[in-house]
């Protein structure tokens, strides 16, 4: 590959000499056009690919610090070098300015425009490597995204997700930004006209594909996830802007079905028939309702969970979870011990469930690390690389060596590790003080064993998890004593005691006197 240059300078022998005396070609550079000022120059860049420019420093119109600065301002992929008969330091310093990679001075040996231009091909091969590197992590990201989406919503109808805290933390981390949202859940159906293509437009990955892509070329905004549970059953979950439309929503789902299933039926020969879409106003409720109403909860079943019963599914997460715990305590033993375990208990299902559930794990632990994941740890959580495991020993042996490497980076960093934890029970305990608030309870958040978090809250902050609830509870209750507008039960109800006389008693120990007597004081100052 050769990259592109195009010479400025409004001297025809400056121009022709560098064209002509230059072996480009054996640097990796070819000419593609010369011209005599900048003015050209910006015209040719805007409607054509250079790589480098190597121009003049002042010309008739437009300089080669104007186009520097074009350049540097609209941040183009194009290396820029000045030669000049301009010694004056301010030339320079401008050229600095805008970027520029190199300043050469006429007159120039051919020794240095070789070194300089040799020094840019290596910049420019690192570069298209890094592009090429990220392109293709893009296009993992982009898949193992796609996968995670679809196993949240999958989990979501099927009623595997029911808590709002955790909904809300998984959004997040696929989803940012989709909390709050407004929703619809459309059922809908497929079809095939011609019989010859079923083989090949049935499986699920490229049907699920068509249907996404047909489905969210609209000019509404509005986003749609397809899930797919078998040949013919489909419900899609529809996401539109909070605005106002012409006509009713469900409608407006309708026409986009409606011009999908021609779009698909005219080049694939599938049918997407519409059946009806309802509205919820948020994740928590599409969760909680919807599963009684969708007939596809047992076919979703099949699709992903069909050897796992729910109670099995549910210890498996519960071990999940503990494993996190471990790997955040940077206990190797244990972890280690545990993930052979549930291993042993994965070994003979259906591969995918095993795909499903090590990017489940690993982007658990990812999402509660509380330590600032850099370059040397980064890499290990990349989990989308079990996909391309095709036996469970494989990806047990791939999960036991990122497990270790990650442990090994929290015993490094668990100084701040133990900051950051704390400091999110803090958070939880001072947003969440109105509700019942037990160890048992943070522990499950934080990933940490009951006993360990009480410990490390003891030995982080001073205080006692538990003095440290009604600390924040009493410091409320007094700032709302202060406010006539409450009664005393009902403070007790929005700083999370049920019983009145239940909060009498802890106010009294905290403050020394009941509410009754710490309002009275405050209204006599």
């Amino acid at each position: 590959m050769l990259y592109k240059v195009l010479i400025v300078d409004d001297e025809q022998i400056i121009r022709d000499g560098l064209n002509s005396i230059v072996d480009w070609n054996s640097m990796g550079f070819q000419i593609e056009a010369c011209l005599s000022d900048g003015k050209d120059a910006l015209k040719y860049i805007k409607d054509n690919k250079v790589d480098v420019i190597l121009t003049d420093i002042k010309m008739t119109f437009v300089s080669g610090l104007d186009v520097a600065l074009y350049i540097y301002r609209n941040n183009l992929p194009i290396k820029v070098v000045i030669i000049s008969g301009y010694r004056d330091f301010e030339y320079a310093k401008q050229a600095l300015q805008h970027n520029v990679t190199h300043y050469l001075l006429k007159p120039t040996q051919l020794n240095e425009i070789n070194r300089v231009f040799s020094e840019i091909k290596e910049q420019l091969d690192n570069e298209l490597i890094n592009k090429e590197k990220n392109e293709i992590e893009r296009k993992k990201n982009k898949e193992l995204k796609e996968m995670l989406q679809e196993q949240f919503f999958t989990d979501l109808l099927t009623g595997a997700l029911k808590n709002e805290e955790e909904i809300d933390k998984k959004l997040k981390f696929i989803y940012n930004g989709l909390a709050g949202k407004r929703i619809c859940l459309v059922d809908a159906g497929l079809s095939w006209e011609n019989t010859e293509n079923i083989k090949i437009n049935s499986e699920k990955s490229n049907s699920s594909i068509i249907i996404k892509n047909f489905l969210n070329f609209n000019d509404d905004g509005f986003a749609y996830i397809p899930i797919l549970y078998n040949n013919s059953a489909l419900q899609v979950i529809s996401i539109f802007p909070d605005r106002k439309y012409d006509i009713a929503i469900d409608k407006l789902i309708k026409k986009h079905f409606l011009k999908a299933d021609k779009n698909a039926k005219s080049i694939f020969g599938i049918r997407i028939e519409y059946k009806g879409a309802k509205e919820y106003k948020s994740m928590l409720e599409l969760a909680m309702k919807a599963i009684a109403e969708s007939p596809l909860k047992k076919e979703a079943s099949k699709d992903i969970r069909h050897i796992i019963s729910e109670k099995d599914f549910l210890s498996l997460n519960e071990k999940k979870n503990l494993l996190v715990a471990h790997v955040r305590n940077a206990d190797r033993e244990c972890a280690n011990s545990l993930f052979q375990s549930l291993m042993a208990e994965l070994k003979n299902m259906d591969i995918k469930v095993v795909h499903y559930f090590m990017v489940g794990l690993f982007a658990t632990i990812k999402e509660n690390m509380d330590i600032q994941i850099d370059g040397r740890i980064e890499c290990q959580f990349k989990y989308d690389k079990t996909g391309q495991l095709d036996t469970v020993e494989k990806i047990q042996n791939w999960g036991i060596r990122r497990l270790c490497e990650i442990i090994e980076f929290v015993k490094a960093n668990r100084t701040s590790a133990h900051i950051n934890v704390i400091e999110r029970v803090r958070q939880y305990i001072n947003d969440n003080y109105s509700r019942d608030i037990t160890l048992d309870g943070v522990s499950n958040i934080s990933f940490l064993s009951p006993v360990y978090l009480s410990r490390l809250f003891k030995q982080k902050t001073g205080e006692n998890f538990s003095d440290y609830i009604v600390k924040v509870r009493m410091q409320k209750a007094k700032e709302l004593l202060r406010q006539p507008g409450y009664r005393i039960y009902e403070i007790g109800n929005m700083v999370g005691y049920k019983s009145t006389r239940h909060f009498y008693r802890i106010f009294k120990n905290y403050a020394g006197c009941t509410p009754t007597e710490y309002r009275t004081k405050i209204n006599n100052k």
